[in-house]
């Protein structure tokens, strides 16, 4: 702490004169920045994230459950795999791998299921099915994978999981990624129809002036008619300070996909699984190198259409 010494003021406008009295000041550090997002990448320490809801009472509602989907691509019959839940504890439950099979916490995607690429294996883990024989919390997913002795560990980020609540899901989207075909230099989502994945992340979507095209004909009395009419929902999708690694997931892959989002903002209660297709994407603010934030345009998939014939 820094200490000063106040001393007699200096003269005043309107008095002429001030008159003060010696006190002791005390100057304060600056106070620090708190962070709520991950500065540290690929760090156990990792603090940011990801609202998970879960209703155990109401587990098919899927306004108010989450889940969250997770692939690996064995390179042979023995290759080895697992994946994990890991608790706050860092206290580990293996959710799949070569030698167990646990429902407890998720639904399983054997070798098999994906007729195309038939070692594909994954999960699909429900939060509320954790919380029933687990409890609430903060939990990681951790994925292993050994090819001809090569392993790949991978952990997720921080899910944290609570009761529902419309206050608490304020200020966040959930967006259902329907991953389809193939993604060049991406992922080969190939016999897997429509795979569909979820995210919530802090956002909001506005709507924002409607794209109209107008389709005319000209007649053989030479007037021009309009014939058909098409209205398109147009929006705005804010994103607010995204992850390095979801952004590489999200804004660089699955933006090619179908999205369909779900506002969870209070005032904007009426915009439920919008169907929609990005764009275009804009960088608003770059918070550092690890976070940003984006703002992306989007088209609603069903088009009003009014048709009138001659």
């Amino acid at each position: 702490m820094i200490y000063k010494e106040i001393q007699s003021g200096n003269q005043m406008l309107n008095t002429r004169w001030s008159c003060s009295t010696g006190a002791s000041v005390i100057d304060l550090p600056p106070s620090k920045e708190s962070k709520d997002y991950c500065l540290c990448h690929y760090q156990n320490e990792c603090t940011y994230y990801e609202f998970a809801f879960t209703d155990v009472e109401d587990n098919g509602n899927e306004y108010k459950n989450d889940y969250r989907k997770f692939l690996l691509n064995p390179l042979s019959a023995n290759s080895e795999f697992s994946f994990i839940l890991i608790d706050k504890n860092n206290v580990e439950y293996v959710i799949y791998s070569n030698t167990e099979s646990n429902t407890r916490y998720a639904e399983i995607y054997n070798q098999g299921f994906n007729d195309l690429q038939e070692l594909q294996v994954g999960v699909k883990v429900l939060w509320w099915k954790v919380v029933f024989n687990l409890g609430l919390g903060e939990y990681r997913i951790k994925t292993i994978q050994n090819d001809f002795g090569n392993e790949t560990i991978n952990t997720s980020h921080i899910f944290k999981v609570v009761p529902f609540n419309a206050t608490r899901a304020n200020g966040t989207i959930k967006i259902n990624v329907q991953n389809q075909g193939v993604t060049q230099n991406g992922t080969n989502w190939s016999g897997l129809g429509t795979f569909e994945n979820m995210i919530r992340i802090k956002g909001r979507l506005v709507l924002t002036d409607p794209e109209i095209t107008i389709e005319s004909l000209t007649d053989s009395n030479q007037e021009t008619r309009p014939v058909q009419s098409t209205s398109t929902d147009v929006y705005n999708i804010k994103l607010d300070r995204v992850l390095f690694d979801i952004c590489e997931s999200l804004i660089h892959e699955s933006v090619l996909m179908n999205w369909i989002v779900t506002d969870y903002n209070l005032f904007n209660q009426d915009f439920r699984n919008k169907e929609m297709i990005v764009e275009s994407s804009v960088v608003t603010n770059t918070i550092d190198y690890l976070r940003k934030s984006y703002e992306l345009t989007a088209k609603n998939n069903m088009s009003k259409v009014n048709r009138r014939f001659i």
